[in-house]
């Protein structure tokens, strides 16, 4: 498993990686009903950010990303 975040343009994107076989063809993250999931998407969201998942180059990649408010 790798953790990865990045700032770029305002925007903090957390990343999770694996190096499994990959997500399946069908899949679609709003269908997982997990407490975890449930948790990420209403936290991402609630910051005005989003969360998804997608195959990398090893595996499957979930992530979130989330606007930074300006300091001003």
């Amino acid at each position: 498993v790798q953790v990865t975040a990045h700032l770029t343009d305002g925007v903090l994107t957390i990343e999770v990686a694996d190096a499994g076989p990959g997500l399946p063809k069908d899949f679609d993250i709003t269908r997982i009903r997990g407490l975890g999931m449930r948790l990420v998407r209403f936290v991402s969201s609630s910051l005005g950010g989003e969360s998804g998942a997608r195959n990398g180059a090893k595996g499957a990649v979930f992530f979130v990303t989330i606007p930074l408010p300006d300091k001003q």
